[in-house]
């Protein structure tokens, strides 16, 4: 099953991502921040981890910095996230890829954006979805 963890602490941006992914008959979980994801992912496996990295408790970049090492202490096959974020965008790319990153998609974003990330990593062909 290929399934996708969404994490970003704003409602509105899960929802949407959500939607989309619903519409496109992929299969989402949710996490409103990086700790919140952590224990998600270490309950399941997920094709991919979309992770905003300004959040409360523990941001996208520690998060997927303690993912990262826990994929090597525990022999884990890696799990590639994708940082969605609206910060300046080259400081924040530089910041993704140090921290393990596989991918960057700056806010707002578009959902063609978002598609050509996601069906990639869905092992889908990349179209973009009808939307009424």
């Amino acid at each position: 099953m290929r399934r996708f963890l969404i994490v970003d602490d704003n409602s509105m941006i899960r929802g949407v991502l959500q939607t989309l992914f619903d519409h496109c008959n992929l299969e989402c979980d949710a996490a409103v921040n990086g700790k919140h994801a952590i224990e998600k992912w270490e309950q399941e496996d997920f094709q991919a981890i979309l992770m905003d990295l300004d959040m409360p408790e523990m941001d996208g970049i520690c998060a997927c910095k303690e993912i990262r090492q826990r994929e090597c202490d525990g022999k884990r096959a890696h799990t590639p996230i994708i940082a969605i974020t609206g910060r300046d965008i080259e400081e924040a790319k530089i910041k993704a890829m140090e921290a393990g990153m596989d991918g960057f998609v700056a806010k707002p974003f578009t959902i063609k954006e978002i598609c050509d990330v996601v069906f990639p990593l869905a092992g889908a062909s990349q179209y973009l979805p009808d939307f009424p």
